[in-house]
């Protein structure tokens, strides 16, 4: 058992756009009346903006096997997801809160789908709405018996151009989070470097656990979450507890104490868990393959 502390925020970096809304006003005269009098200026609708959030992300998915990403802290809006593929295999989209980790929970019912297209038609779609300060999980599964490639494009539509970041102070990651106390942890894959230096997706197999090869490098990380299922402020970093009787994984120190970072040695599984102010994740298991 092994015991590391680390951390880190994900923060979605969003394009500030400017706009001008012009209106125009008028006098009109009252028949009969002493003279012209002012005409009330009329409000100009406010306009629809659709902002690019990603676009044109590649995936590539074995059978029976999901990857997801996560869209942290869009703006309140509607959000909406397209998946496309030119191959003639079954692709799914859900999209969950970031509470759910684990592909397995989605497909069970356990996790509540804010969203999900599980048909036949290309590009499948996904569209609802978002609250402030969430973090959205999408979920892409591969239903087919045949190796699939594709790429996914996430969008939102907001009244008005998406505004700058307010700034927060760099010295207090807890500011403008939500109030705690934590009641709930998720811990969850942040990034797979390949042995060639590359990033690619995370992906979970039938049985619900993350897939690692030799020779790669991975990160944890984790979500404290408030009783409304709120990203939260907190007052201990995490604490992740390892379970790798193999010795599969070399871990790394961290200067960001959210993040568990570590070099994949050798095949074999692995257990993990975090814990923030008491409260324990779920243990997320991975196999290196």
């Amino acid at each position: 058992m092994v015991r590391v502390s680390s951390k880190a925020r994900s923060v979605l970096a969003l394009a500030a756009a400017a706009a001008l809304l012009g209106s125009c006003g008028g006098g009109g005269g009252n028949p009969g009346g002493p003279g012209p009098g002012p005409t009330p200026t009329p409000t100009p609708p406010v306009n629809s903006v659709r902002t690019v959030l990603l676009s044109g992300v590649p995936f590539v998915l074995n059978p029976e096997t999901a990857m997801f990403r996560n869209v942290d802290n869009p703006p309140v809006g509607t959000l909406d997801v397209s998946v496309d593929w030119p191959g003639g295999g079954d692709i799914n989209l859900y999209v969950t809160a970031n509470s759910c980790s684990n592909f397995s929970d989605v497909l069970a019912g356990r996790c509540a789908a804010l969203g999900k297209s599980d048909g036949t038609a290309k590009p499948e779609v996904v569209r609802f709405n978002t609250t402030a300060n969430q973090t959205y999980t999408l979920w892409i599964h591969n239903r087919s018996l045949s190796r699939e490639a594709g790429s996914f494009e996430v969008g939102i539509t907001t009244n008005g151009p998406i505004p700058a970041p307010t700034p927060t102070p760099a010295n207090d990651p807890r500011a403008g989070l939500a109030p705690g106390p934590v009641s709930r942890v998720v811990i969850y894959i942040y990034q797979v470097r390949q042995a060639d230096g590359t990033y690619r997706d995370k992906f979970q197999d039938a049985q619900g656990r993350w897939i690692l090869h030799p020779g790669e490098f991975v990160v944890f990380d984790s979500t404290q979450l408030n009783a409304n299922g709120d990203k939260c402020q907190w007052v201990r970093d995490p604490e992740y507890d390892l379970t790798d009787g193999a010795a599969v994984l070399n871990v790394r120190g961290s200067s960001q104490p959210f993040l568990f970072r570590a070099d994949v040695l050798r095949k074999g599984e692995i257990q993990l868990r975090s814990s923030i102010d008491g409260i324990d994740s779920a243990v997320l298991r991975a196999i290196s393959e």
